[in-house]
């Protein structure tokens, strides 16, 4: 049980870094080395065009993650009881954003990196 609250505890951790880090890039234009690794970093086409391409859905998923984490954390202890369809709901929004946020992402390295 202990390494479920865990998982909970990263996940809101993960979701609300990616959010903090969707805002950092957003207000001074450069790319993150979370993104995309160093050495790549100066291979970007279009550097602004990638971020508009990019910024968007790492918000979205990063807002996702942190409430599903925020959630599941306070199901876990017992703060909030709901039954156990709603913890599948939780766990498909979370899958659902996931695959968004990667679909994204991949199709943005794609198109501006060579």
């Amino acid at each position: 049980m202990k390494s479920v609250l865990f998982m909970d505890i990263a996940i809101a951790c993960v979701g609300i870094y990616l959010a903090a880090v969707a805002i950092y890039m957003k207000k001074t234009g450069k790319i993150s080395p979370l993104v995309i690794s160093e050495n790549e970093i100066g291979k970007c086409k279009k550097t602004a065009e990638y971020l508009k391409d990019v910024i968007p859905p790492m918000f979205l998923f990063g807002m996702v993650a942190a409430a599903v984490g925020v959630f599941a954390v306070l199901c876990d202890t017992g703060v909030v009881t709901v039954g156990r369809m709603w913890g599948l709901m939780e766990l498909f929004v979370f899958l659902i954003a996931l695959a968004g946020f990667s679909y994204r992402m991949r199709e943005a390295k794609k198109k501006y990196f060579p």
